[in-house]
């Protein structure tokens, strides 16, 4: 399984939680040296390790042919993200799943994926297309086009990944 998270900041919390929690997790993103994440690819195909947290570094050219689902844990910030990141599964005529939680400040991009994945041929839920995001979206496709420019420059800003239990000490 790949999981992709818009910062290496994040790539690296969400590592120590999954790690914490004991899954056999790695994490690669580009403060890695290269021999590190040459080393981190190599035990991911080897199976070494099952799970890899990664940003967008990965989401082109590499080719895992074993990867059989994607988690989007944040949402992309372009489609261009988007597809190449669900493209890392299902290769080579396997099967594969993909993933993407979204939050209601993603609302008015998840239509825009939601129409692609059905002009693509894959199966949307019934309640995905229903959504209802016009107070949140652009109007036109010009401005969507706009929207989604301005997202990949600004990402959203996501809360910290930390399950643990910060106590008031006041």
């Amino acid at each position: 399984m790949l999981i992709f998270v818009q910062s290496k900041q994040r790539a690296k919390e969400l590592f120590h939680e999954l790690q914490y929690d004991q899954v056999n997790v790695g994490v690669i993103h580009g403060d890695k040296k290269k021999q590190e994440r040459d080393e981190i690819m190599q035990k991911f195909r080897l199976g070494d390790i099952w799970v890899l947290i990664c940003t967008d570094l990965m989401a082109r050219g590499i080719d895992f042919k074993t990867v059989n689902s994607v988690l989007n844990f944040d949402f992309p910030t372009s489609l261009v993200s988007y597809i190449h990141r669900v493209g890392r599964t299902g290769r080579a005529g396997r099967e594969g799943t993909a993933t993407t939680y979204f939050t209601d400040a993603d609302l008015p991009y998840v239509k825009t994926i939601a129409n692609l994945m059905l002009k693509s041929g894959h199966e949307v839920p019934a309640w995905l297309l229903k959504l209802n995001n016009s107070s949140h979206a652009p109007g036109s496709n010009k401005n969507n086009n706009k929207a989604w420019k301005e997202l990949s420059e600004k990402p959203i800003r996501r809360k910290t990944i930390s399950t643990s239990v910060e106590r008031n000490t006041n």
